[in-house]
């Protein structure tokens, strides 16, 4: 589930930016260039109602210009962008999921940007063993 929707996430976020590279994770070297690094920052299951179950999974989405001093408006930008189209997400088997908050912060001249996604689902689970199936010796 959480590969699938970073999946989504990342080819969102190319065709949204499609000049910028986007890293997964963490940033490996120094970049020459502007470049995105995205991940899951924080993952939390809560039973809601027998099996109901709801997911909440925080995504973190880092944009770091070339420059440093690159006109803060660029950022505004992307942070509009960002702000417009991870609103929900699309998954591969259609499944649409919105986004419960987003929210996006310039420090240190790179633009820090997250958002947290809720997916409901029910779980599976084995048969309990009822108490009158068990015999004492």
């Amino acid at each position: 589930m959480y590969n699938k929707l970073m999946e989504s996430i990342i080819k969102k976020l190319r065709f949204i930016f499609p000049e910028t590279k986007i890293c997964l994770g963490s940033i490996e070297e120094e970049e020459k260039e502007s470049f995105f690094v995205a991940g899951i920052s924080q993952v939390s299951e809560n039973c809601i109602n027998g099996k109901r179950y709801c997911c909440i999974i925080k995504i973190f989405i880092n944009y770091y210009p070339k420059e440093a001093d690159e006109q803060y408006e660029n950022r505004y930008h992307v942070l509009e962008l960002l702000m417009k189209h991870l609103e929900s997400i699309s998954l591969e088997n259609g499944a649409v999921i919105g986004s419960k908050d987003r929210s996006g912060l310039v420090e240190n001249g790179n633009l820090k940007f997250q958002t947290e996604y809720q997916i409901f689902f029910l779980k599976n689970q084995e048969e309990e063993v009822s108490m009158e199936d068990i015999n004492l010796k």
